[in-house]
């Protein structure tokens, strides 16, 4: 039985993922997780992967220029309303009411980084305590580990977390106090730096480990982190603000 000649369709799509330029250009819209992903499936394309400065700064491997900054209205304690002006990316005016605030904005890490709703300047690192112990004793070989904790780098944050005397399954879930620990690193922290500086901390052999999204904490001081990446016709409504926002917010 021959075997059937494959089709033309077939062939152009070859031709242009054997195409480094064009491939390229494909890789560089995919999420972090694809690209992730697709290291094994070819080594030709994670030698592109790994040599591509656009696919690099979409991993976080490689910084990215600052971004431009959001403006934050001040007068307002309603923690959804921060939320939605995050993804207000500025270009004031020469003036503006005295009721707003320029911050730099930061990609937080769409992997390991997940947002902290009651707070502005900061993030947690997951809902689940369990899945962070798994990362601070993951294989020092982890890419995600060579990745900063945000795009564009930050060089300094602070790292808080709870412990107690006894861990939950010794029949001790009472939180003891929150331990703060300043992290710096030239260049821009990464995870991997980051929890290695946390792990030979005294206190971390107690480290509390039920499900709370309050135990690992970065305050980054006056910045405003981007969570999301709308797309440009979805827009953002702020009843606040009373605008509807189109833009598109950054791409990495």
């Amino acid at each position: 039985m021959s075997q059937q000649d494959p089709s033309p369709s077939s062939n152009a799509q070859a031709q242009v993922l054997d195409n480094p330029y064009l491939l390229a250009q494909i890789l560089e819209y995919l999420c972090m997780r694809d690209l992730l992903r697709i290291q094994l499936v070819s080594s030709s394309w994670k030698i592109m992967i790994d040599t591509n400065t656009k696919i690099q700064q979409t991993l976080f491997l490689k910084p990215i220029q600052p971004l431009p900054e959001a403006m934050i209205r001040t007068d307002v304690e309603d923690h959804d309303h921060w939320r939605y002006c995050r993804a207000t990316i500025s270009r004031p005016p020469e003036s503006f009411s005295d009721k707003h605030r320029l911050f730099p904005v930061h990609v937080a890490h769409p992997l390991v980084g997940t947002s902290h709703a009651s707070e502005m300047a900061g993030m947690t690192t997951r809902e689940e305590c369990d899945e962070i112990w798994d990362l601070i004793n993951s294989d020092e070989r982890a890419s995600w580990r060579r990745m900063y904790i945000c795009q564009p780098p930050l060089e300094e944050v602070k790292f808080l977390y709870t412990v107690c005397g006894l861990r939950e399954e010794d029949g001790d879930d009472e939180k003891g106090d929150t331990s703060e620990l300043i992290v710096q690193q030239n260049g821009g922290v990464t995870w991997g730096y980051l929890f290695d500086q946390v792990r030979g901390q005294a206190d971390f052999a107690q480290l509390y480990q039920a499900c709370d999204d309050e135990v690992f904490y970065i305050d980054a001081g006056e910045v405003c982190f981007q969570f999301s990446k709308p797309s440009v016709e979805d827009g953002i409504y702020c009843d606040l603000c009373d605008r509807t926002q189109r833009d598109l917010i950054v791409e990495i």
